[in-house]
């Protein structure tokens, strides 16, 4: 066998592990500011996405009034209540910004 087969070997089997200190003085990059900048650009804007939920078709107005003749009742079943959870969701994912926390209605 070759040195340089040899040598080849080595290489493909040895795993390098650099500090961010060791990568910056090597290879004068700053690790932990090149994965802030990948992430930033992964997660910029509101993502664009295909409607196909049972409630797609319908538009904040009329998920908030079927919500609300829902709450105005005495009280509600299982069934009842699940849909409300439901619908609120449909809410907040057609509303801008965050998509967590209290239904714009």
């Amino acid at each position: 066998m070759k040195k340089s087969e040899l040598m080849k070997i080595i290489r493909e089997e040895v795993e390098v592990v650099l500090t961010n200190a060791e990568a910056f003085e090597m290879f004068d990059i700053d690790p932990a500011a090149l994965l802030d900048e990948m992430v930033q650009e992964a997660w910029e804007g509101d993502p664009e996405i295909e409607q196909t939920g049972e409630y797609a078709d319908k538009t904040t107005e009329e998920l908030c009034s079927m919500k609300k003749k829902l709450m105005d009742k005495e009280s509600r079943t299982e069934e009842e209540q699940k849909k409300v959870r439901q619908i609120n969701f449909a809410i907040r994912s057609k509303q801008k910004g965050p998509k967590f926390g209290k239904v714009d209605c």
